[in-house]
């Protein structure tokens, strides 16, 4: 009878242990050491470095490690104008955007970089240059605080903006019904 499948990995106490030193939580011990948690688990007990709860039981300020190369490609092909059209939820693209570092996450206009208490989030409001909503591409998108989209776009929010302006002469008035 024949093995079949990939020999076991062995880790001395040593690797186990400086795994646990350069890590945050024993999820990311057992990525440094490219195994899975359950792997890196065992040979934790057997040299007597687990600890019930872990490191860091609720991981807090650990970032989950995403490996899929796809996700990245779809967000270049759609800054760079490839994509169909089709609309998005500008939410989690501007979360996106910021989280991937393709836009500064501050007011284009007026440098607005407060953060919430709340959420540690800066209130930004994604918008368009030339005002097409389906025109995706990173020269023609702008984050811009609240007040700056208002005093530019209009009211951003809502079935029908009620106010738009002259951003050029910043003055603001009331849209003209024409139905």
């Amino acid at each position: 009878m024949s093995n079949k499948g990939r020999p076991a990995k062995a880790f001395s106490k040593e690797q186990i242990q400086q795994a646990i030193d350069e890590s945050r939580s024993f999820q990311e011990a057992a990525r440094y050491l490219n195994v899975t948690y359950n792997t890196f688990k065992k040979y934790a007990e057997l040299y007597g470095l687990w600890i019930e709860g872990g490191l860091n039981p609720t991981a807090k300020g650990i970032p989950k490690v995403r490996t899929t190369s796809k996700r990245q490609d779809h967000l270049e092909k759609v800054l760079e104008g490839k994509w169909n059209g089709k609309a998005m939820n500008l939410t989690k693209f501007r979360e996106r955007l910021i989280r991937e570092v393709k836009l500064a996450e501050k007011c284009d206009l007026c440098g607005f970089e407060e953060k919430r208490v709340t959420d540690l989030k800066v209130p930004l409001v994604l918008c368009f240059k030339d005002g097409d909503r389906r025109n995706y591409k990173l020269e023609n998108l702008q984050l811009k605080c609240w007040n700056c989209a208002f005093l530019t776009e209009g009211n951003v929010v809502g079935r029908k903006k009620e106010y738009f302006s002259d951003s050029v002469s910043g003055e603001v008035w009331k849209q003209i019904d024409m139905n």
